[in-house]
């Protein structure tokens, strides 16, 4: 086929150069002169034929690269065209497949329910509610005060020649704690004694004086007035003595403040005084130190008036029971109601108690605060469970239950906290597993996984 178009491109080629060379003859031939025009022909008749075929070839090269360049374009048009449709017919496929399917999807999605997550079971720790007998009783936070603090003064002036103890010693009733300069007081004592012997002395001397008086009285040897005047003599030389003897006394009496020993048993303070200071009854430096009573001690604390009745009836049975525990601590020590304050505070509505403790272990000290726990009675039957247990909500105080693995919350009226213990009064019947850590994660119905609480207990 490529060969017929290039013979027929040439076949018609020549036709145009053979119409070509016979219309510029016709021109040139009307132009010109007849001569010239017969010269001319004459000369190129014999020169046109190689020219034309040389011509006829190029214009037949240039043709058929033209035809072969078009139709190279024409043939990469057609082929790029026809696989961009096809890819496009494919994206189309594509896409209308890929639409479907995702509708047919979300219709299936839509149409199946979707499954919720599987609930976690959350670990809580746990305790038993027990029915038992339970304390009644009542808080307060209460002081602890000295059977007696006794401030130690010097009562002469003088200066201190020995301290006797240590700061912070236990002490007895009598112990010697100062020895003050006593050598002038001991100089008077000595001249008192001296006045007393020889008042004595004077007064033998009367007494053989009335004696003998009375004898020659009797007799009429001497005289009545004699007598008398010997008898006079005896009983002033008997007041003398009796005057002698009370000077000597007060003396020994202020001899002994110049030994100053312990008022109470107890424990001393801080010595405010050394061996050598001069100390004096009217000013600071007499204040020499303080003791105070140990064993036993007191606890004062104050209870409402609401509680005064059962105070005042338990007390009368012989004692309540009091538990002081100190603040901070885990010292704690047993004792009894000793007195009940004879009013009630007008402005608190509370009444003052004091409780004594024996305190052997001393574990109680002057001024430190206590968690006191009165026993007022006892339940017979009540419901104990742990503090820790009870949670509040807006409907009031509520009690997570496990049973058969799964949380319930329960209703619980709370009758009142027993140190780390919860009196439930309605909403338990004992013998229930109930929550003790863990509530924060709960709901009613929630799956838990149990383990016990070995570190509170019910009681």
């Amino acid at each position: 086929m490529l060969m017929r178009n290039e013979d027929n491109q040439e076949a018609s080629f020549v036709q145009s150069e053979a119409f070509v060379g016979e219309g510029h003859a016709t021109g040139s031939a009307a132009n010109a002169s007849p001569s010239s025009s017969r010269d001319e022909e004459a000369s190129t008749k014999p020169a046109s034929r190689p020219a034309r075929r040389v011509l006829a070839a190029f214009s037949y090269s240039l043709s058929a690269v033209v035809v072969l360049a078009a139709f190279g374009y024409l043939l990469a048009v057609g082929l790029s065209g026809r696989f961009s449709s096809a890819a496009q017919v494919q994206n189309g496929r594509s896409a209308t497949g890929t639409s479907v399917q995702t509708a047919s999807l979300e219709t299936g999605a839509k149409d199946q329910p979707v499954p919720a997550p599987p609930v976690q079971a959350v670990p809580v720790l746990t305790s038993l509610s027990e029915k038992r007998p339970a304390p009644i009783t009542a808080d307060a936070v209460g002081r602890v005060e000295s059977m007696a603090s006794i401030t130690v003064r010097t009562r002469v002036d003088g200066q201190i020649a020995k301290v006797m103890f240590r700061d912070g010693q236990a002490v007895r009733q009598g112990d010697v704690l100062y020895e003050l300069d006593a050598r002038q007081i001991d100089a008077q004592i000595r001249q008192a004694e001296a006045v007393v012997a020889k008042d004595r002395s004077q007064i033998v001397q009367t007494q053989r004086d009335l004696v003998r008086n009375d004898t020659l009285a009797r007799t009429n040897a001497g005289s009545i007035l004699n007598l008398q005047n010997a008898q006079t003599a005896d009983a002033l030389a008997q007041a003398n003595l009796l005057a002698d003897e009370a000077a000597l006394d007060n003396l020994r009496v202020q001899r002994s403040y110049y030994t100053i020993t312990s008022p109470v048993s107890g424990r001393v303070g801080i010595g405010l005084q050394r061996e050598g200071s001069a100390i004096r009854t009217g000013d600071a430096s007499g204040t020499l130190v303080t003791v105070n009573q140990i064993r036993p001690i007191y606890v004062n604390f104050s209870l409402p008036q609401k509680l005064f009745s059962s105070l005042q009836s338990v007390n009368a049975r012989g004692g309540a029971p009091v538990v002081a525990t100190v603040q901070g601590s885990e010292v704690s020590a047993e004792g009894k109601v000793a007195a009940i304050d004879n009013s009630v505070d007008s402005s608190s509505g509370n009444i003052g108690v004091r409780a004594l403790f024996d305190n052997p272990d001393e574990g109680l000290w002057p001024g430190l605060l206590c968690n006191v726990t009165v026993t007022l009675g006892h339940d017979e039957e009540t419901v104990i469970v742990p503090r820790n247990a009870v949670q509040s909500s807006q409907d009031g105080n509520i009690v997570f239950v496990v049973e058969h693995g799964v949380a319930k919350v329960k209703s619980v009226t709370v009758d009142r906290f027993e140190g780390s213990t919860a009196v439930i009064s309605s909403g338990l019947r004992g013998g229930e597993t109930v929550v003790t850590d863990g509530q924060l994660r709960l709901t009613d119905g929630t799956p838990v996984t149990t383990l016990e609480d070995k570190r509170r207990g019910g009681g």
